[in-house]
């Protein structure tokens, strides 16, 4: 019940829909910390600026994105794994400029074509704009293309949940890996030092990483993620909550009002897992509504 609360004064926080569903955490951090610092320090910006996350694996090399793109061609049915289940939903892109541009999305283009709302209007012409000035800057690496467009784009909006979530607790949040001179320096070097091999961030991990104990030099990467799945299921507010969305007046307003709503949650509810991606959009946007305006 503490997580729920917390999210809810997330949302009154953040003055806007969540975006990444981990605001409650920090929130809850904040306030911790707060009792006995005025400062904090986050890596955020790491993975973007030197190349961290295992979905950018993907776009590194011709040879992997040819064989993941065989995915194509196994039914759903044969993949056991969730993540096999995704990357085999992500490479149906078929486009490696359309994935580019939802590589950091949970939701992609079948998911807004079963809700029913997969429209032109929709087409992301910031990202589209970021990614050919990526082309031009980097026009043989695909993989650092990705690097600078999730630098304009996904870590954004992780810079305005970590500065809105720290300050809702009133303390001060710094992200050492983004100051300009460390980020002007990265997207100047070589190519060579930009790959996927391992964990990534190879300018990290073979310079000031080599001081660093084994412990943490050979930790499996783990991304910050709450079972919203069993949440939403399982707790009697955000049940309700849930089960009454069919009568909140947001499904009425612009695409939204395109979405069988009734049967999405019934969708959800048959599955919770598999559709937790899109239902947590739907969710948590209807949540914000109904917190900010009835």
């Amino acid at each position: 019940q503490r997580q729920v609360e917390l999210t809810k004064q997330a949302i009154r926080i953040n003055d806007e829909p969540l975006m990444h569903f981990t605001d409650n955490v920090l929130l809850g951090l904040s306030l911790e910390a707060k009792k006995k610092v005025t400062v904090l320090l986050t890596g955020e910006g790491a993975d973007e600026v030197l190349g961290g996350y295992v979905r950018y694996k993907v776009h590194d090399g011709e040879f992997r994105y040819n064989m993941l793109s065989l995915l194509n061609l196994i039914p759903e049915k044969y993949l056991s794994q969730d993540r096999l289940k995704k990357l085999k939903r992500y490479m149906s892109l078929r486009n490696p400029d359309a994935q580019m541009l939802m590589n950091a999305n949970e939701v992609y283009l079948s998911d807004l074509k079963k809700l029913g709302i997969l429209s032109s209007n929709l087409l992301p012409e910031y990202r589209i704009n970021i990614l050919e000035e990526a082309k031009s800057l980097f026009p043989k690496n695909r993989y650092r293309q990705l690097l600078y467009l999730e630098q304009h784009t996904h870590l954004h909006s992780l810079n305005d949940k970590n500065d809105r979530t720290t300050m809702g607790a009133s303390i001060e949040c710094r992200e050492p890996y983004l100051d300009y001179r460390l980020v002007v320096g990265a997207a100047s070097v070589h190519d060579k030092y930009f790959n996927s091999k391992g964990k990534g961030k190879l300018l990290a991990m073979d310079s000031f990483g080599k001081k660093l104990p084994d412990y943490i030099r050979n930790h499996r990467k783990i991304g910050l993620s709450m079972p919203w799945d069993r949440y939403i299921m399982e707790n009697p507010e955000l049940r309700q909550h849930l089960e009454s969305m069919h009568k909140s007046e947001l499904f009425e307003m612009g695409f939204l009002s395109h979405i069988d709503i009734k049967k999405a949650v019934e969708n959800f509810k048959s599955n919770p897992k598999s559709n937790l991606g899109w239902m947590k959009q739907l969710f948590f946007t209807s949540l914000w509504y109904e917190i900010s305006f009835q």
